[in-house]
């Protein structure tokens, strides 16, 4: 799997919205837990929302 950018989304209070991290703190994220998920399962499963699109951010997650 080729990650070239996520977000992190969270409800609270009836409202959803989005965790704000610096690009250190996105690219340890990205290998802490999805590291960690494709370890125990050998992939991470995506499921695909319609609503959002996030634009590739190859500064935080070069290819």
């Amino acid at each position: 799997m080729k990650i070239e950018n996520f977000a992190i989304l969270v409800r609270a209070d009836g409202i959803t919205g989005q965790v704000v991290l610096t690009a250190a703190e996105q690219r340890l994220f990205s290998r802490l837990v999805i590291g960690t998920i494709a370890d125990v399962n050998g992939t991470a499963k995506i499921i695909p929302i319609e609503s959002i699109e996030l634009p590739a951010n190859p500064d935080v997650l070069p290819q």
